[in-house]
């Protein structure tokens, strides 16, 4: 009863600050030095959190661009993210596409609480900029509570 109290209450509380976006400029962030690479398996749709182990926290994630370069794959999924997958309770995916041909767009990211609103239960956007073909590279921020993370990858 008062975890779902808390659920709820944290989800209203903090909708208004999580929408809060900062303009991303890529000015070469296609460039090595100017992303930060994220090097985590367990970001993988295909990885279950399991109770007992840390879930992964992308909290203190400073806004900026970053990579995936994990051996599961390097593009977020555009496709529902099971809640208690990617490593983590709650992940984050995208409800759009990859862009091409060197494009930079804006997508929406969703945060998948327990499949509350088709898996959308809280959103935000997202800058994603395809890099020569070879890499995409995504202006991330970071996420108000823990238990929340990026998910990246489909390989096991």
């Amino acid at each position: 009863m008062h975890f779902t109290v808390y659920l709820v209450f944290g989800l209203a509380f903090t909708l208004t600050a999580f929408r809060q976006s900062h303009q991303a400029q890529c000015n070469g962030c296609c460039n090595k030095g100017n992303y930060v690479e994220i090097n985590e398996p367990r970001r993988s749709n295909q990885s279950i959190w399991k109770p007992g182990q840390v879930a992964l926290c992308d909290r203190a994630l400073p806004w900026g661009w970053y990579r995936f370069n994990s051996h599961v794959g390097g593009k977020m999924p555009t496709t529902v993210a099971n809640p208690n997958h990617c490593g983590t309770i709650a992940p984050i995916w995208l409800q759009g596409t990859h862009p091409q041909n060197d494009a930079k767009v804006t997508v929406k990211a969703c945060v998948n609480f327990f499949n509350i609103n088709g898996g959308c239960a809280q959103s935000f956007d997202v800058d994603i900029k395809d890099c020569a073909g070879n890499f995409f590279v995504y202006y991330l921020r970071p996420t108000y509570s823990c238990s929340l993370a990026y998910c990246a990858g489909k390989r096991t």
